[in-house]
């Protein structure tokens, strides 16, 4: 009856044990792997945005880097964020909350859309006056472990998830493991967001119930009548032409 994932605020500061962050260099999509022991890397390849950047995502406002992080054995991934000086701000602002929303988007449809949307918006009536939303996307490999492969390249889905105004900071390599409560102290994000449509993985185990164990987890509302199993069946009984 632990219902603590339902009420509105926000989780208290995590415990981060020997983790430690240091502030990176300016990059877009380029990487270097993390170290044992919490250390975090980084390699600096030009920037992105233009202009004065005004109106832009933030993405677009400022270099993202990109980090390979290691969580545990199971749940390695790619994050394409802004300097981690920059992160840890947001972190420890009462003002700014961060978020993850994670999926395979492919065929990225309406619903996936609305997800997205609505986790923001939700944020922004709780009196937040910055939300920062970390998307994260399942790579081919683990989708296809999961429930057959993708229709969308990894490239492919990646590129219209960048391109949604939403989204301001990237995961990618996502393995299909449980989104746990140590992944979201990784990340730097007080709440992992997922639909009502809550995902088993393959071992058995649901994918956010750590975080909801841990308080860390928000439901959103599923967009009925629309999936990317939807769309399949509507082009399969359409048929050719």
């Amino acid at each position: 009856n632990d219902k603590r994932w339902l009420i509105a605020g926000r989780p208290p500061p995590p415990r981060h044990g020997s983790a430690s962050l240091r502030p990176g260099r300016p990059a877009w999509m380029t990487g270097a792997p993390r170290t044992g022991g919490g250390e975090r890397s980084a390699l600096s390849c030009g920037g992105g945005g233009g202009g004065s950047g005004e109106g832009l995502p933030e993405r677009e406002r400022m270099a993202l880097e990109e980090e390979v992080v290691e969580v545990s054995e199971e749940l390695r991934f790619v994050w394409h964020r802004p300097p981690l000086e920059e992160v840890e701000r947001q972190w420890h602002d009462a003002k700014t909350v961060r978020i993850f929303v994670n999926g395979c988007f492919d065929l990225m449809h309406v619903g996936h859309f609305n997800a997205l949307r609505q986790a923001k918006s939700l944020f922004q009536s709780r009196g937040f006056e910055k939300v920062t939303l970390v998307a994260g996307i399942h790579s081919d490999a683990a989708i296809a472990r999961q429930k057959g492969a993708p229709l969308m390249t990894n490239e492919e889905r990646v590129a219209v998830l960048r391109a949604t105004k939403w989204v301001d900071e990237l995961v990618t390599d996502l393995p299909y493991v449980s989104m746990s409560a140590r992944m979201a102290d990784a990340l730097r994000v007080h709440w992992i967001c997922h639909g009502d449509d809550l995902p088993i993985c393959k071992g058995g185990g649901g994918m956010y119930s750590d975080a909801i164990e841990k308080g860390r987890f928000q439901l959103l509302k599923r967009t009925e009548g629309i999936s990317t199993t939807h769309i399949l069946e509507r082009l399969l009984r359409r048929g050719p032409r």
